[in-house]
């Protein structure tokens, strides 16, 4: 586990950690008590503190409730990831769940601040709009239901939000018509953050790739949602503006932020569509499986003759195989090889061709995740890790070489070539995207 995760988790918790000890500020508590109309005496300026600082705690145990559960699910994988996503989750169900502890029977207050119920509403509109669109423009291989997962997060961030708004202001604090201006002011803009976030990474899963400015495209979608956030929390006069203000503001917002999704969606779409299809390719695979001396033999009957291999060696199986493609790679992209198994997905040996063997990083990431019969090139944890097994061939287009590879393991391993799966991959030149993977059809002897 890298020395910097345990840095960040030990700094997190730290941090978090503050939100049960530190004070409510004398300044903030006259603030607020001025902002709701309350009497400055001494009881209330006190039941107000204890509801703060109680308030503070349940938010803060929400998150820490989120850091433990991510915990649970990523140490066994030698890895801490914290996602924005399940922490400000964590947040809001605190945020939801202190509103409903701290707050007593159903009560007339003023009505201060509810013109924020209007928000968590525009963002279920936004939703219902951007999630037919995500769906229907995702990309090939992409999984729908994750992206609907992601889309469903919206809708139960944004529910969540307007309900924990209306019951705080329209619940005083036990013995205190308290309006809860202050907690509509911090739920709505946390359960917007939240919202925005999984709308965020809707789009994403819909549209992974290509991207060749991901920070970009990162700070750009973080950039807005904390803009968002902040206009939401703001303590200045847009607390109580006109109806009619605040309507065109929900309205516009809305519509910039269905606008801006599909400004860089649509574009996305258009590059990730693969400039042939795997049937365009008309690919055959040849394959034989040999051992070191019948290896010559495989090679004159694929008319592969004069190819320097590398191996099987003594103790050694393998498959040698010939790709040949009716059409050949577009011109910015070019052929890969894996192989895999039948059934169980693995990666078959060690493989290599013409010009050795390599992978991207990435991919073990990718490729599983858009084809789940490819889970065998995943990402496993190691000590201090993950690494990957998987290894593909690399053919440059137009090359007048016979396109081969081969693929060895231990004789004791028994694979049959009805086992043995060759994944042939469209890939960008830059290798920054995998347009396609298919099974290619093999003839085998």
């Amino acid at each position: 586990m890298p020395d910097q995760a345990v840095e960040f988790l030990i700094i997190t918790l730290a941090v978090l950690c503050l939100g049960f000890v530190l004070p409510v500020r004398e300044q903030r508590l006259s603030w607020l008590l001025t902002a709701d109309g309350l009497p400055d005496e001494p009881a209330v300026r006190e039941q107000l503190r204890r509801y703060l600082l109680a308030r503070r705690r349940m938010r803060t145990l929400g998150v820490l409730v989120a850091v433990i559960v991510t915990l649970v699910v990523t140490l066994p994988q030698h890895r801490i990831v914290l996602p924005a996503t399940a922490l400000l989750a964590g947040w809001l169900i605190g945020a939801a769940l202190a509103e409903v502890v701290l707050r007593g029977p159903d009560r007339q207050v003023p009505a201060v601040g509810r013109w924020r119920q209007v928000v968590p509403w525009a963002l279920l509109v936004l939703t219902a709009i951007s999630l037919p669109a995500a769906l229907a423009v995702r990309s090939e291989g992409t999984d729908r239901e994750v992206v609907a997962a992601w889309g469903a997060g919206a809708v139960v961030a944004a529910l969540v939000t307007a309900g924990a708004i209306r019951f705080a202001t329209h619940h005083g604090l036990r013995g205190l018509a308290e309006p809860g201006t202050d907690a509509a002011r911090g739920i709505t803009a946390g359960g917007a953050v939240l919202s925005l976030a999984c709308l965020g990474q809707m789009w994403f899963a819909a549209l992974p790739g290509p991207d060749d400015g991901l920070e970009f495209r990162n700070l750009t979608a973080l950039a807005v949602v904390l803009l968002v956030g902040s206009l939401l929390s703001n303590t200045g006069p847009v607390l109580s503006p006109p109806r009619r203000r605040v309507l065109a503001v929900a309205a516009g917002a809305t519509a910039l932020l269905v606008v801006l999704p599909l400004v860089w969606a649509l574009p996305q779409y258009v590059r990730a569509q693969p400039p042939i299809t795997p049937e365009d390719s008309r690919a055959v695979v040849r394959v034989r499986v040999v051992d070191r001396d019948t290896m010559a033999a495989a090679l004159a009957d694929l008319d592969l003759r004069g190819i320097n291999t590398a191996g099987p060696f003594d103790g050694e199986r393998a498959v040698i195989g010939r790709l040949d493609a009716g059409r050949a790679a577009p011109a910015g992209s070019h052929y890969e090889v894996l192989a895999i198994r039948v059934g169980s997905g693995d990666v078959v040996g060690s493989i290599s061709g013409p010009d050795g063997s390599g992978w991207m990083g990435s991919w073990g990431v990718d490729l599983p995740r858009r084809y789940p019969w490819l889970s065998g090139v995943a990402d496993r944890p190691v000590a201090g890790g993950v690494t990957t097994d998987a290894e593909a061939v690399s053919f440059p287009r137009n090359g007048s070489a016979p396109m081969w590879f081969t693929a060895r393991w231990p004789r004791e391993v028994r694979v049959g070539a009805d086992e043995f799966v060759p994944v042939l991959l469209l890939v960008r030149d830059d290798d920054a995207y995998v347009y396609w993977a298919y099974r290619a059809p093999v003839v085998s002897s």
